[in-house]
C-alpha cells in the first residue's frame, strides 16, 4: 500500500494538518514502536503539505479527537477526506467528499 501513497502523491496534492501527525506518531508510538523509523522514512520521502490544525469546536462531528481533522479539511478546501473513521464517513457534508482509503484509490485508478 506505501507504493499508492507515493503515486497519490505525484498526481495529487496530499495535505496533512499537524494534529495528524502528531496522531500517526502517538499510535505508531503505542502500538508499534519498531515502526517509528519506518515512519519517519515514509513521511521525509512522501510530498505532502502540512497545515496547522485550527482547534476550535466543530458542530459537523461527534468525536472532538477529529474535530482539528476536519476543520483542517474545511479550511483548506481539499477535495477528498480518506478516512476509515465512521464519525467521518458518517457525516453528510458535501465538501470535502469523504471516503474510504480503497474508495479513493477507486477513483484515483478511473481518473
Amino acid at each position: 500500500m506505501p507504493w499508492a501513497l507515493f503515486d497519490i502523491s505525484d498526481n495529487h496534492d496530499l495535505v496533512l494538518c499537524d494534529y495528524i501527525i502528531d496522531e500517526i506518531y502517538d499510535v505508531i508510538g503505542r502500538k508499534r514502536p519498531d515502526l517509528i523509523a519506518d515512519t519517519n522514512l515514509l513521511l521525509a520521502e512522501l510530498s505532502y503539505e502540512t497545515v496547522i490544525a485550527p482547534r476550535e469546536v466543530c458542530k459537523l462531528i461527534n468525536d472532538p479527537k477529529d474535530v482539528p481533522i476536519l476543520n483542517s479539511a474545511i479550511i483548506e478546501n481539499v477535495d477528498y477526506l480518506i478516512s476509515g473513521d465512521r464519525h467521518f464517513l458518517s457525516l453528510a457534508i458535501e465538501q470535502p467528499k469523504i471516503v474510504t482509503p480503497s474508495a479513493y484509490l477507486k477513483v484515483c485508478e478511473a481518473e
